[in-house]
């Protein structure tokens, strides 16, 4: 993975956390995988064109002050669906973890 994967894979974590936490107090499930940015006809990059994520949670975002945690919350969404949208796929991070004679090993 290299530097700008490895970038967008924490996106794409502290989104998961972050979006699902505040989504999963209204009854609502989020999954990041499913979040993505067409382009519009005036090459236009913006929230409101971000597909995934509702409308309310949107207009919050939109609305932020910048250096607020809901405006970084904005740019990382951008900045995950612009990789998406160029290489198709979102970076993650997979680990994994077997126990054996009382020890974690990570794989």
């Amino acid at each position: 993975m290299n530097d700008s994967e490895y970038q967008i894979a924490q996106f794409v974590d502290e989104l998961q956390r972050d979006i699902g936490n505040i989504l999963e107090k209204q009854g609502i499930s989020f999954d990041i995988s499913k979040v993505s940015m067409p382009i519009t006809e005036n090459g236009v990059f913006s929230i409101s064109n971000i597909e995934g994520v509702p409308e309310l949670l949107k207009g919050q975002i939109k609305s932020a002050e910048a250096g607020t945690k809901l405006d970084d919350i904005g740019r990382m969404l951008l900045a995950v669906c612009d990789y998406k949208r160029i290489n198709k796929t979102i970076p993650r991070f997979d680990v994994s973890m077997e126990l054996n004679g009382g020890s974690i090993y990570m794989n």
